[in-house]
């Protein structure tokens, strides 16, 4: 990886926009390893005081970039207890410090035995910390999706947000309470995401894609990454993602987290068959001034 010899790279974007999808086609990528979520205030380092942490949170900023660097430095202290954790998974988090935690050590054990090796964190919750990743001299990719689709993929889900814990950043929307509707706070946090990422799209060391693109054209996207990072593969790019992309699996019937083996070219456009006028009629109000800086049509 050159770029000036960065630290680091980042997998930013909102959550369910594709982020994980592609933290593991760059894990396949020479000396690289992946990070999962080191910024989740739940279950990544411990000490994180917002869900999305913000660099424009002056009271915060500089807790937030120590916990960040502890991870160089080798001194990252991990989340050891979650309450809904099963007794089998609250053990190997007390032991290991999480999915995040035997990252970590995977990622310090193949540095130690192997040399070089450039951490990724894969995290959707610093994608309003990007600056200060860039001025900490870390490569960001961050990932824009459609947010009716992110919606629709964080409704079949079922999952809430808790505004009063959720970010560290002053809006023009209120963002105090939880008065909102579970699909205007989604549609207030992508906006304000993505007014803040517009920002950044001329800062070097900043690559911006679409999740559309990556999923209609993943061989000229990926390729652009590498390059822009100097990356090297060491696996048959194209058998990959004929073996995870080409799948009959458009939507999962079920509420599992990550399934990775899709029909990408057909997931681009499903989410207009499901949502419903009200949510689009929201979301559209909500994200369409910011929406029009990175698509051409809704």
């Amino acid at each position: 990886m050159s770029d000036n010899e960065l630290r680091g790279m980042a997998i930013i974007g909102v959550h369910r926009s594709g982020t994980t999808f592609l933290g593991e086609i760059i894990r396949r990528y020479e000396n690289t390893a992946i990070i999962h979520e080191p910024f989740n205030k739940y279950y990544g380092l411990a000490g994180i005081k917002w869900t999305y942490p913000s660099d424009d949170d002056d009271c915060n900023i500089d807790h937030h970039r120590a916990l960040l660097m502890s991870i160089l430095n080798g001194k990252p202290k991990f989340t050891r207890h979650v309450s809904a954790d099963s007794k089998s998974k609250s053990i190997g988090r007390f032991v290991l410090g999480g999915r995040t935690g035997l990252d970590y050590l995977k990622y310090r054990l193949n540095r130690f035995f192997f040399g070089e090796l450039y951490p990724v964190f894969k995290d959707p919750f610093l994608s309003m910390f990007a600056k200060t990743l860039l001025d900490q001299d870390f490569g960001v990719v961050c990932v824009v999706r459609h947010p009716a689709a992110v919606w629709q993929s964080i409704k079949r889900m079922s999952w809430k947000m808790n505004f009063d814990t959720f970010i560290g950043r002053k809006f023009s929307h209120s963002m105090t309470g939880n008065s909102y509707s579970e699909v205007e706070k989604f549609a207030i946090l992508w906006n304000a995401v993505y007014e803040y990422v517009d920002g950044l799209k001329e800062r070097s060391g900043f690559f911006l894609i679409r999740h559309e693109d990556l999923c209609v054209n993943p061989e000229s996207v990926l390729n652009k990454i590498a390059i822009s990072f100097s990356l090297t593969s060491t696996f048959d790019l194209k058998k990959y993602i004929d073996s995870v992309m080409r799948s009959s699996v458009i939507t999962p019937d079920n509420k599992s987290i990550h399934n990775l083996k899709r029909n990408s070219s057909d997931l681009v456009d499903s989410w207009r068959k499901s949502i419903s006028v009200t949510d689009e009629d929201i979301i559209k109000s909500t994200t369409m001034d910011t929406f029009r800086k990175y698509y051409e049509r809704w």
